[in-house]
């Protein structure tokens, strides 16, 4: 999305950044329902999961400030300053690397839940629009 839209013809360039673009937040809507759902397998105990609720919201606030202090401590000392590709080429690479890690280890800490027996109620029911307009109809906090 970044690094390649120079590189189509210029009457190309907004449909294929919007493109690229609808790919990303399709991903990080997959990425972000994956990780929400998977926070929730990883106990069964109530009184572990507010724990880990600030565990998460701990480490992500840690990430951020991490995040900026390596931008601005390190990277734009070493571009010579904001306005680089070069910058914001190393920036991006270096946190896909990062969250492919970050990643692995959700893989690998999730690894012995993922199995049938721990999906909702273990039996596959067909959900209709008459189940979701119940869900929204019902769930004041949800509309």
């Amino acid at each position: 999305m970044f690094f390649t839209n120079q590189l189509v013809p210029e009457p190309v360039r907004v449909p294929y950044f919007i493109v690229l673009y609808a790919l990303h937040i399709i991903g990080y809507t997959f990425q972000t329902a994956v990780t929400k759902s998977g926070q929730s397998v990883i106990t069964n105990d109530p009184e572990q999961r507010p724990l880990f609720s600030t565990f998460d919201i701990s480490m992500t606030s840690i990430f951020f400030a991490g995040a900026g202090i390596y931008l601005a401590n390190y990277l734009v000392p070493k571009y010579g300053g904001w306005n680089s590709e070069g910058l914001f080429r190393e920036f991006t690479l270096t946190f896909i690397v990062f969250s492919g890690i970050l990643t692995a280890l959700a893989v690998i800490g999730l690894w012995e839940k993922d199995r049938p027996e721990f999906f909702g109620t273990g039996k596959n029911k067909k959900i209709t629009f008459k189940d979701m307009w119940q869900i929204l109809k019902g769930n004041r906090p949800l509309r």
